[in-house]
């Protein structure tokens, strides 16, 4: 996941969860505001019920009279019941006698309920309005079911004297509730409101917070695309110091240092390089040279012309070794010299097969593909093409076959032999310097395990491209693609 990506994530999150806080806080504080009111407002009417309809001389009581208060509370839903015990027995009541009489209901609530029914409390609220006694109302909500619909109700219900006429005073619970279903409903809309209208704000933060971000990280872009560009044929590049006075300016101040401390690593390393293998040069080649005086010029015993010819061997390897240093160094240089010329591709191929024949032995070189006019330069392609086809007959191959094909805009030279194969954990290293897939083979055959590097470095030279293709047991194909440029040729 990119940076910009993980802070959009990150600070989109923090925000979110800050707008969904704020949300449900309002929400709540709404709703308990509103909650609030509605039971002052319960309260203030269930007083103003009790001074129309009290006991003469007792206050917070009821007298049944079926209907002067429920006029003054027509908004109100009403209910009285009456426990016919006396008040001294009411904390005393087992579970099966909470449950009081239901004498009196406002007519508003008999036309709403169906016959027969009312309001109904638990048995386990009728203990609690019980336990509050005459001094402390209770609150409580309940559902009801009409014909066409189901109101909600807030209800408070309190203990108090009831006087029944003609019959005497009980302890009862008058009960008033004020349908809520409206503001249920406005709440519940209000609720799927606030929550549509956070998930938008979030999502209108996320897609700002990756506008703003791709702004914030551009300087880092630039910097990131210019680094990007450095190998070690550039190290003299530099990535652009943006003016931002910030982490990011003092990134790319800081890659710049490190460009130029392994530039100037590089520098000393290309230069020891070159200086040592042209110091080494001489000494060996007149090494070389005095063995083969002693071979050739006097009559040395078969253990002196032994030791002498391993000399010679050795002196011509170093030779090699130091020249393969230097060819190296030069391109590390960026001082890779290119003699482009017009090539027939059949004609280099033949030109190949003739030259290697001498160190084939027993094996084939064989030569396929389409005859075609490129760009390259002649030497160096021989160079390379002699360095892979050595590697196919020093891995045992028996065949090696060379094709070239003309496919666009691009020279596709394949080189495939029957040898052993390469294992896959070797392929991205082949290129590697002084790389060797089986160390004691490349050693005995002589080889310094820069060959592939040098192929490399030319074929780059030439703005082409070389990979390997094996299996361990089928054999191997080297591709070898270079640009096409179309080439006029005389007959």
């Amino acid at each position: 996941m990119t940076l910009r990506w993980r802070l959009t994530l990150l600070y989109t999150t923090v925000m979110g969860l800050i707008l969904s806080f704020i949300m449900l806080t309002v929400f709540s504080v709404m709703t308990r505001i509103i909650d609030t009111n509605i039971r002052t407002d319960l309260i203030r009417s269930m007083d103003q019920g009790i001074k129309v309809n009290n006991i003469q001389g007792v206050p917070y009581s009821w007298t049944l009279n079926f209907g002067n208060a429920w006029v003054l509370l027509s908004d109100l839903y009403g209910q009285v019941d009456v426990y016919f015990f006396p008040e001294a027995e009411l904390p005393n009541l087992t579970q099966q006698n909470l449950e009081p009489s239901h004498l009196e209901m406002s007519p508003n609530l008999a036309r709403t309920l169906a016959s027969g029914k009312n309001l109904q409390l638990s048995t386990s609220e009728y203990a609690q309005i019980i336990r509050n006694g005459k001094d402390e109302p209770y609150f409580t909500e309940m559902d009801i079911r009409t014909d066409n619909q189901i109101k909600h109700l807030q209800v408070i219900a309190r203990l108090m004297p009831v006087q029944l006429p003609n019959i005497g005073v009980y302890s009862g619970v008058v009960l008033l509730a004020r349908d809520v279903t409206e503001i249920e409903d406005v709440f519940t809309a209000l609720k799927t409101v606030l929550f549509f209208v956070t998930l938008l704000a979030i999502v209108g933060m996320g897609i700002t917070i990756y506008g703003v971000s791709a702004r914030a990280l551009k300087p880092l872009r630039y910097v990131q695309a210019a680094a990007e560009t450095i190998t070690e044929k550039n190290l003299s590049s530099r990535v652009p110091v943006p003016n931002t006075h910030d982490e990011v300016e003092s990134l790319a101040t800081t890659i710049n240092d490190v460009l130029a401390r392994l530039e100037n690593s590089f520098e000393m390393q290309r230069h020891f390089t070159s200086d040592a293998s042209h110091e080494l040069r001489t000494p060996v080649t007149a090494i070389g040279g005095h063995a083969g005086y002693l071979l050739r010029r006097t009559n040395p015993t078969p253990q002196q012309a032994e030791s002498l010819t391993i000399i010679k061997n050795e002196s011509e390897r170093l030779s090699h070794l130091i020249q393969s240093l230097l060819e190296l160094a030069r391109a590390d240089a960026g001082s890779v010299a290119m003699n482009l010329q017009p090539m027939l591709a059949l004609a280099f191929m033949e030109d190949l097969r003739r030259e290697l024949k001498p160190i084939l032995g027993q094996a084939e070189l064989e030569v396929g593909g389409q005859e075609f006019a490129f760009m390259a330069d002649p030497a160096r392609m021989k160079q390379v093409m002699i360095n892979l086809v050595s590697n196919a007959l020093k891995a045992g191959s028996s065949k090696v076959t060379l094709e070239a094909h003309l496919e666009g805009k691009q020279v596709h030279f394949v080189i495939r032999d029957n040898g052993p194969g390469i294992a896959q954990e070797h392929l991205s290293k082949l290129f590697d310097r002084f790389y060797r897939v089986q160390e004691s083979r490349s050693r005995d055959e002589g080889g310094s395990g820069l060959g592939l590097s040098i192929v490399k470095t030319i074929i780059d030279a030439h703005q082409g491209r070389v990979w390997f293709e094996s299996k361990v047991g089928e054999g191997t194909r080297v591709h070898v693609l270079l640009p096409y440029k179309e080439v006029v040729v005389e007959e």
